[in-house]
Parts: C-alpha cells; sequence; structure tokens
C-alpha cells in the first residue's frame, strides 16, 4: 500500500527534523513539501519525491550541518500557509539566526493506514483532522510540537481569508505562553501582495525578536 510507506516516510521525515541545528528550513516545509503531502499521497510521484526528500535530511542530519550558519532560536510556524510572493520574513528570520524548523501544516496527524482497511483507514484520516475538531485539540498539538521541536517562540501566520481557524489563534498562544514559548500573530495575505504591509511586519518581527532575547 503506497500511502502507508508514505507515511512512514513522512513520520521519519518529521523525526529527524527535530535534529539541532535544523536540518530543513520552514519555509521550504511550507511550500512543496506540503503541497506534495496535500496531492501525491499513494501515488509513484509522491514515493519517489519523500525518499529523495529523507535522504536529503538524513545526509544533513548525519554531517550535523543546519540549514542556517549561527542558529540562535527556534521557532514554530503555525497555520497553512506563508506569503507566496516577495517579501522579507524569511530573509528577516535567518538573518537574525531565527531557525523555523517545522510548520503545523506538515503535522502527520492521521494514523498510519493499514493496507487491509483502506476505507476506514480513510476515515480515520478525515475524522483525525484537527481542522474539523475541537479548538481543544489543536491547542495540544500546538503544545506537543513546542516540546518535540524544542522552540523557544511560535509564529501564527494569519491568513486573512481563514477566519475559521483564526479566531483560534489567540487561545492557542495563551496555551504555548503558559509553556514559556514566545508567541507571535502575524497578519498578512498568502496570496495577494496588496493586502501585505511590509512596515507592520517587519515591526512585528522585530518586537517578537526583541522577546526571544529578552
Amino acid at each position: 500500500m503506497q500511502e502507508r510507506e508514505t507515511w512512514n516516510l513522512i513520520n521519519e521525515i518529521n523525526l529527524l527534523r527535530r535534529t539541532k541545528p535544523t536540518p530543513f528550513p520552514g519555509a521550504e516545509g511550507l511550500s512543496y513539501v506540503a503541497g506534495m503531502t496535500f496531492y501525491t499521497m499513494g501515488t509513484d510521484e509522491g514515493l519517489r519525491f519523500f525518499r529523495a526528500l529523507l535522504e536529503y535530511i538524513r545526509k544533513n542530519v548525519e554531517k550535523k550541518v543546519g540549514y542556517l550558519k549561527n542558529e540562535k532560536f527556534r521557532v514554530l510556524w503555525l497555520h497553512h500557509i506563508r506569503p507566496y510572493y516577495p517579501n522579507p520574513i524569511f530573509s528577516f528570520l535567518e538573518k537574525n539566526g531565527v531557525a523555523v524548523p517545522f510548520e503545523e501544516t506538515n503535522y502527520l496527524y492521521w494514523p498510519k493506514p493499514d493496507a487491509d482497511s483502506p476505507f476506514l483507514s480513510l476515515a480515520d484520516k478525515l475524522l483525525s483532522n484537527p481542522w474539523y475538531s475541537s479548538l481543544r485539540l489543536r491547542m495540544d498539538i500546538a503544545k506537543s510540537m513546542a516540546i518535540q521541536y524544542d522552540v523557544q517562540g511560535a509564529i501564527h501566520f494569519s491568513h486573512w481569508g481563514c477566519r475559521q481557524t483564526l479566531g483560534g489563534a489567540n487561545l492557542v498562544g495563551e496555551a504555548l505562553k503558559e509553556m514559556g514559548v514566545k508567541f507571535l500573530v502575524l497578519p498578512g495575505d498568502g496570496c495577494d501582495p496588496d493586502n501585505f504591509s511590509l512596515g507592520q511586519t517587519l515591526t512585528r518581527l522585530g518586537a517578537f525578536l526583541e522577546s526571544l532575547e529578552g
């Protein structure tokens, strides 16, 4: 069952991404990795892709190579997406030694598929989706990721159109702050640069950086 093997590959990738220094950038996890998980589960293309990605990350881990030269802090990226047009968010973070080791959209929330019960496995996957469940589940997952990836902060990129999930952003943040994890709600638009405020974004990121350093 191809989806089962792909699930195993993704699980191993996510485990390796806990390594320090951070072996793979969250900015890339938010782009083609999330896309491949969404579109290619159960296909030959998906298997080839995740095998190659696992090998790439494993080599970096074995060589103790991080994607930043000077990693000072680690932060989670929460919510589905990032801006997919030229913007300075990740270059700002990288310049200041802030690594993004993992992102909420690539969390493996569903159980390993059962080759003998494919339809039940599909039902389990749908019912396990935290975006369709209670906010408490999403809060628990965020806290679990914060521990697993040993982060000092979390950025919730609040794409303006995703109102069904943005309403819980501050509650997720409160749960993380109770653990000592710094939290930033970063409003923006993943698709339309006309809805993106460069000045406000850099101001918020600067204040967030100061909180990490403090």
